[in-house]
C-alpha cells in the first residue's frame, strides 16, 4: 500500500507515466468492424436545458439501476432475510422462470420487475410482478445487425437496465438502445452501432430521472452519451480516450451530483447536465470491468486485477489520493465501500476488508468459487452471492463475522436487488423472491441458546429464555452488530429500554421517514447537524459497558475504536536462527546458473539436505536489502548474482556466497513503465560471462572479470516495437552451445538465436502469436532437441493474430525453422513455459481460466504431427511450470479456473492425487525439488515450507516463518548447500545442509 497526495488534471495524467494497462481474460471474441451510424449530438456547451436536479428522492426506495440507487451498492436499511431455503421453499415468496439468458441484474421499480435477455435468435425485455412473480410482458427488440460473437462470461445481454421511475431501457451486444414504458408500450429505439472490443457491450445503464446515461466504449470511437429520457434524443456527448467494460455511477459529493466513470487508465467525473469533465485521475489499468464505489459522503473507491485500489478524497476544490491498495484486487465484481470500510471481491473467491481511511487490510476471507456479483450493504450487513450460487451475509464490521451461507441450488453471475425488505436474486434460469419476515414476528421470541445457557443446561442448572441468542435483530446503533452472534435476548431487552437507544432509534426513523440513507451524506448531515445524535451516541456507549460482557465490550472496542485497532496490529515477525560458530558451511554442490537451475526443470542435484529444520527454521548465513519485483539469484562457484531494479535502473548485482556482501554492480538507464514494476528475470551465467535481460528490452552480454559490456541489443528498437507487453519482458536467457536464445515476439519476429560471444543473429524463427511471458525450452523429441515455445492467438486486450503460428510450436534449434505444431490451446496471457514429460510428451498450463494440457509428438515420415492426450481444468499452472519428478507433475496452481487449488500433485496422465487448496494456498511463491523433497515459498505469507514430494498425501515436514507477507513470487536458487529466497524487500541466504 501506498499513501500518495495528488492533484487533478482536466487532460493530462497526474501520475505521469503511471502503470501500463494490463489484460486479465483469456477467453476472446473475433472482433467485428462496424462504422458508427452518425447521429447528431450537441457539444458540451450546446447541452440542452434540462432542470439540474440531483437523484429524486424516490429513487432511494427503489432499484434502478445496478447495484441500486446510484449504483455503488448501497440499499435501504430494512428487515431484510437472512435464512431462507430454496429446497424447501421456506422464505421464499415466489420464483419465475427466467424466459431468455442474460447475466444482467434485476431492477425494481414500486411492484415492478425488469430485466432483459437474448440468445442468437431472439433479444427481449421482460417485467414481472414483484408480488406474485407472475410475468406481466415480454417485448422483442427486433435488430438489423448481425448478432456479434461474444464471450461467454459477457454474453448477448449483459448490460443491466435503468428505469426513470416512468420508463425502463435495455441495451444489447448488437449496439440496439430501446425504452419501453412499464405497460410494455414502445417509447423510442435506436441502434447506436455494433461495439468494436474484445468482450462485447458490458457497460449498464443509469439514469439521473431525466437523462439517461450510456458509457459506449468501442476501439476508435469511446464515449459517454447523455440522452433525454421521454424522447431519447441526444443532450450531449463526450469522446473518452480509454474504454472499458465498468458501469458509470451517479454520486452526490461536495460539489453536487457526478458521474463518475472508469477506463483503461482513469477515473473521470462529468457534470451530468451539461458533460463537462470536473476531474479526472489515472490510477487504473488493464481491462477495467469493476464499477466505481462510493462511502455516500466523500470518498470514492476504484480498483481493478493487475491495477490497484485507489481512495479518492471528493471534498475540496480537487480529489486527492487517499491511498493505493494492491494486494487482493477485482476482475468482474465492484468493490462496496460501506460503515467506514472497503469491501473488494476477487475472481479467486476473496474477499478482502480494508479501513477507508488508511487503506489498511483488515481481514481477508476465502471463499472457494468466483466472485462475479457485486457486494450489497443493507444496513449492517453485507449480501455477496458467488458465480455457483451460493449467497454469503456478513456484518459490515472490522473483522470477518458470518451471518449465513444459503445456497439457491444454481448458478448465479447477476447481483442481487432490494427493495422493501425484499432481495430479488437472478440465476442462471429462475428469478427468485426472498420475502422479509412479517412484523408478527418477534425477535425476542426465536433463536437458539447461548453457549453459556447451554453449559448450564448441561451442568444441570435452570436457564430460561433470557440466555438465548436473539435473531432477526431490529436495528442497533454504533456498529452492535459486530456483536450480534452473542447478544442474548436480555441482553437486547436491556438496549432497547436504554432512552439513548430510543432516541437514536428515533432519529434513525426520521431519517427513513425522509427518504434518506441512514450512511448516505444526506442522512449523515442530517442526524449530526439537526439532532442530538453525538449526545446520545455517547450515553448510550456509557450505559452498554454495563449490558456487554467482558468479552463482548473487547471486541465492540476493538471494532469501533479506531486506536484500538491499530495498537493491535502486529506485523508479521520473523525469528530467524543463526549459524553457530564452527558451524560447517562450507560444501560441494552444482551451480546453480540460470533459470530453474542446472537441468532448466527445477530440480537440484544436492544430496544430504536436512529434512527437518529447527524450530525458527533453517539458519540465516545473511540478508540483504534488494529492490521491489520478482527476479530470481543464480549462484556460481561462491557467488551470487542478481539482476535487481532501482528506481529507473536494471542493476546486477554480484555478492559473496559466504557473506553477502556486494563486490560490485553493473547498472544502466531504463525508459517506460510497465505494471507491477520491479525486477523481472533470472540471468543466466555462461564461464566468465552473464547475460542478462531486463524488463526494457535490453539484452547484454557482460564479462564477470572485467565487468565490461561485451555486447548489448535492445529489442524494442532492434524491431521498431509500439505497442510493448503490459508487464515487460519477462525472458530469463538460454544458452544453447554456441547461442544466447531469446523470444522477444514482436510482429516481426518470435524467438531469436545470437552468437553467444559476439551477439551476431544466427538465426530468425517467424513471429509467433502476440506477446507472452513464456521462455522457449529444450525438450527432447525421440531423442532429438527441439526447442519448444508458446504463440498466443490474442493480444492481452484481446486482438485476434493473423500469424499462422499459435498454440505450441517446435523449432530447430539449429535453423529456427518450425518443426510442428499444436494448435489447440489459446491462453492470452501465456506465463509457464512448456514441460517435458518424456516419451515425447509436452505439458503445457496457464492461469485465467484455461486449464492445462498434455500433447505427444510423433514423427511421422519426414515431418512431425501432434495427438492430444488430455486437456483437464481440473489443475493449472498460473507462473511457475510443473517440476516432473517419478512420474508425477507437482505445482502451484494459482489461478485455475476462479479457484486457489495450492500445491498439487497429479500423474502424467492426469489424476489428480492431491491439492492443498487454500491450506496452505502458496500464491506464486517459488518452487524447487531437492533430495526428494520440495522447497517452496508462500508467495503471499512469506512462510518456507520444506514439504515430502510423494503422490500419497501432502507432507509437511517442515515450516518457517522468514519473509515478509508480500509478493514472494521469484524463484529460489540452491547450490552448496545454501538456499536462497527473497520477497519485494530482502534477500536471504539460508544454510539447509
Amino acid at each position: 500500500m501506498n499513501k500518495q497526495q495528488t492533484t487533478t488534471r482536466t487532460s493530462t495524467s497526474i501520475i505521469p507515466g503511471f502503470r501500463m494497462l494490463a489484460g486479465s481474460f483469456c477467453s476472446t471474441l473475433a472482433l467485428v468492424l462496424i462504422t458508427l451510424p452518425l447521429m447528431t449530438f450537441p457539444s458540451s456547451a450546446q447541452a440542452q436545458s434540462l432542470p439540474a436536479t440531483g437523484l429524486p428522492e424516490v429513487f432511494a426506495d427503489q432499484w434502478p439501476s445496478l447495484r441500486g440507487p446510484g449504483g455503488y451498492g448501497v440499499g435501504k436499511p430494512a428487515n431484510t432475510m437472512t435464512e431462507w431455503n430454496v429446497k424447501t421453499g421456506e422464505g421464499i415468496l415466489w420464483s419465475a422462470k427466467v424466459p431468455l439468458p442474460g447475466n444482467n441484474s434485476p431492477i425494481v421499480w414500486r411492484d415492478r420487475i425488469f430485466m432483459s435477455g437474448a440468445d442468437e435468435t431472439r433479444q427481449a425485455v421482460f417485467c414481472f410482478d414483484a408480488n406474485t412473480g407472475k410475468q406481466l410482458w415480454i417485448k422483442d427488440v427486433e435488430t438489423s445487425v448481425e448478432r456479434p460473437k461474444v464471450n461467454e462470461d459477457a454474453g448477448l445481454a449483459a448490460p443491466t437496465m435503468a428505469s426513470d421511475g416512468t420508463r425502463v431501457f435495455a441495451i444489447f451486444a448488437t449496439g440496439d438502445l430501446v425504452a419501453f414504458d412499464f405497460d410494455g408500450n414502445l417509447v423510442w429505439k435506436k441502434n447506436l452501432g455494433l461495439p468494436n472490443n474484445p468482450y462485447g457491450m458490458g457497460s449498464s445503464l443509469i439514469s439521473d430521472g431525466q437523462r439517461l446515461f450510456i458509457q459506449y466504449d468501442h476501439r476508435e470511437t469511446q464515449k459517454v452519451i447523455a440522452l433525454e429520457c421521454h424522447s431519447g434524443k441526444p443532450v450531449w456527448q463526450k469522446a473518452r480516450e480509454h474504454i472499458s467494460w465498468s458501469s458509470p455511477a451517479l454520486i452526490r459529493a461536495a460539489k453536487g451530483l457526478q458521474l463518475i466513470l472508469n477506463d483503461e487508465k482513469n477515473v473521470t467525473a462529468y457534470d451530468p447536465v451539461t458533460g463537462k469533465q470536473l476531474w479526472q485521475i489515472e490510477c487504473l489499468g488493464g481491462e477495467v470491468a469493476p464499477s466505481p464505489a462510493f462511502n455516500g459522503k466523500d470518498i470514492l473507491v476504484v480498483a481493478n486485477e493487475y491495477a490497484q485500489a485507489t481512495a479518492i478524497k471528493l471534498t475540496g476544490e480537487s480529489p486527492t489520493i487517499m491511498w493505493h491498495y494492491d494486494d487482493y484486487l477485482p476482475e468482474i465484481a465492484s468493490p462496496l465501500a460501506a460503515g467506514g470500510l472497503v469491501f473488494i471481491p476477487t475472481s479467486y473467491g476473496d474477499v478482502a476488508c480494508l479501513d477507508q481511511t488508511t487503506g489498511k487490510e483488515l481481514w481477508v476471507q476465502h471463499f472457494d468459487v468466483d466472485l462475479r456479483s457485486s457486494p450489497i450493504q443493507v444496513g449492517d450487513r453485507v449480501y455477496l452471492v458467488d458465480s455457483q450460487g451460493v449467497v454469503h451475509i456478513f456484518n459490515v464490521a472490522r473483522n470477518y463475522r458470518e451471518i449465513a451461507t444459503i445456497e439457491m441450488g444454481e448458478p448465479v453471475d447477476a447481483t442481487p436487488a432490494f427493495t422493501g425488505g425484499r432481495i430479488y436474486i437472478r440465476g442462471e434460469k429462475t428469478l427468485y423472491c426472498i420475502r422479509n419476515r412479517k412484523p408478527s414476528e418477534d425477535p425476542f421470541q426465536q433463536g437458539t441458546t447461548a453457549p453459556g445457557a447451554m453449559a448450564r443446561k448441561e451442568q444441570g442448572v435452570p436457564s430460561d429464555d433470557g440466555d438465548r441468542v436473539a435473531e432477526n435483530l431490529p436495528w442497533l446503533p454504533m456498529e452492535l452488530h459486530v456483536l450480534v452472534p452473542d447478544l442474548t435476548v436480555r441482553q437486547l431487552k436491556a438496549i432497547k429500554s436504554l432512552e439513548s437507544y430510543r432516541a437514536m432509534s428515533a432519529i434513525n426513523d426520521k431519517i427513513t421517514e425522509l427518504g434518506l440513507v441512514f450512511w448516505g451524506a444526506e442522512g449523515y448531515a442530517y442526524r449530526e447537524n439537526k439532532t442530538s445524535w453525538g449526545k446520545h451516541q455517547h450515553q448510550f456507549r456509557k450505559k452498554l459497558a454495563g449490558i456487554l460482557t467482558d468479552k463482548q465490550k473487547g471486541r465492540f472496542d476493538y471494532e469501533i475504536d479506531p486506536e484500538a485497532t491499530a495498537a493491535n496490529w502486529k506485523p508479521v515477525k520473523v525469528v530467524e536462527n543463526r549459524v553457530a560458530p564452527g558451524q560447517q558451511i562450507d560444501f560441494e554442490g552444482t551451480d546453480w546458473a540460470q533459470f530453474m537451475g542446472p537441468h532448466r526443470n527445477g530440480i537440484s542435484d544436492e544430496t544430504g539436505l536436512l529434512r527437518e529444520w529447527p524450530e525458527n527454521g533453517p539458519p540465516v548465513l545473511w540478508t540483504v536489502p534488494v529492490g521491489g519485483g520478482f527476479a530470481g539469484p543464480v549462484i556460481v562457484g561462491d557467488k551470487v548474482y542478481l539482476l535487481d531494479r532501482e528506481k529507473e535502473r536494471d542493476v546486477f548485482r554480484c555478492y559473496d556466497l559466504k557473506t553477502g556482501e556486494e563486490l560490485w554492480n553493473y547498472g544502466y538507464l531504463t525508459e517506460g513503465k510497465f505494471m507491477r514494476e520491479g525486477s523481472r528475470s533470472v540471468p543466466t551465467i555462461d564461464g566468465d560471462h552473464a547475460y542478462i535481460c531486463g524488463g526494457y528490452g535490453d539484452l547484454i552480454c557482460l564479462d564477470l572479470n572485467t565487468h565490461e559490456v561485451v555486447w548489448s541489443e535492445n529489442f524494442w528498437n532492434d524491431y521498431k516495437v509500439q505497442s510493448k507487453p503490459a508487464w515487460g519482458l519477462a525472458q530469463n536467457p538460454l544458452i544453447y552451445g554456441d547461442l544466447v536464445i531469446i523470444a522477444p515476439q514482436t510482429a516481426q519476429v518470435g524467438v531469436v538465436a545470437r552468437d553467444k560471444k559476439t551477439g551476431q543473429v544466427r538465426w530468425e524463427s517467424p513471429p509467433l502469436g502476440h506477446y507472452g511471458y513464456t521462455n522457449p525450452n529444450v525438450v527432447s523429441i525421440d531423442g532429438q532437441d527441439h526447442l519448444a515455445m508458446v504463440a498466443s492467438p490474442f493480444d492481452w486486450q484481446g486482438k485476434q493474430s493473423v500469424i499462422p503460428y499459435q498454440g505450441v510450436v517446435g523449432l530447430d534449434l539449429d535453423t529456427g525453422e518450425i518443426l510442428w505444431q499444436y494448435k489447440d490451446w489459446q491462453c492470452t496471457v501465456p506465463i509457464p513455459q512448456v514441460v517435458d514429460a518424456g516419451q515425447n510428451r509436452l505439458y503445457i498450463g496457464g492461469g485465467y481460466k484455461v486449464g492445462s494440457a498434455l500433447f505427444q509428438v510423433k514423427r511421422n515420415g519426414d515431418r512431425y504431427l501432434t495427438e492430444e492426450l488430455y486437456k483437464t481444468n481440473d489443475f493449472a499452472t498460473h507462473v511457475h511450470p510443473p517440476i516432473v519428478y517419478q512420474g508425477h507433475f507437482y505445482a502451484q496452481c494459482s489461478d485455475n479456473w476462479g479457484r486457489q487449488d495450492g500445491m498439487t500433485c497429479w500423474t502424467i496422465d492426469g489424476e489428480a492425487k492431491w491439492m492443498t487448496k487454500k491450506d496452505p494456498q502458496f500464491d506464486k511463491g517459488g518452487f524447487i525439488l531437492a533430495d526428494g523433497m520440495i522447497i517452496s515459498v508462500d508467495g503471499k505469507k512469506g512462510v518456507l515450507y520444506l514439504l515430502e514430494a510423494t503422490p500419497e498425501r501432502f507432507n509437511v515436514l517442515s515450516q518457517a516463518q522468514l519473509l515478509d507477507r508480500s509478493t514472494c513470487w521469484a524463484p529460489l536458487a540452491l547450490s552448496r548447500g545454501k538456499l536462497i529466497i527473497r520477497d519485494d524487500k530482502q534477500m536471504k541466504c539460508l544454510l539447509v545442509k
